[in-house]
């Protein structure tokens, strides 16, 4: 599954907006140098525009796809997609998980993972 495709879930185009939200409020920086970038960027969100998606970032639109340099938003679209492959599998997902550790977000993905336990109608 692709960039593009996953973005077309509702819960995922939300869900993606809010985490770009949040890390920007909070000024979230870690070891990486595109989240020191992050922090100079006033304004970071998905828009869809003629049925694609592109990164907002400030008035730039950027493409979405696999391509684009915004590593944190790459690593967020990773771990759903990850996650979708996964959700009904999770030790399947644990097992994997070692050979994609960089690409994915842990945190974000046992959270995925228990509010598919808790509430599976969040993603429909």
């Amino acid at each position: 599954m692709d960039y593009q495709t996953i973005l077309k879930m509702p819960y995922v185009f939300t869900l993606i907006n809010v985490i770009l939200r949040e890390e920007r409020s909070e000024y979230k920086v870690d070891n990486t140098s595109i989240s020191r970038h992050l922090c100079n960027i006033d304004y970071m969100e998905i828009v869809k525009h003629d049925y694609k998606f592109y990164l907002k970032v400030n008035n730039d639109l950027i493409y979405v796809d696999e391509n684009m340099k915004y590593v944190d938003v790459k690593k967020i679209l990773n771990t759903i997609i990850y996650f979708e492959k996964y959700k009904n599998y999770p030790l399947e997902a644990h097992i994997k998980r070692k050979n994609h550790k960089k690409e994915l977000d842990d945190e974000l993905l046992k959270s995925l993972q228990l509010q598919l336990l808790t509430n599976k109608y969040y993603f429909l």
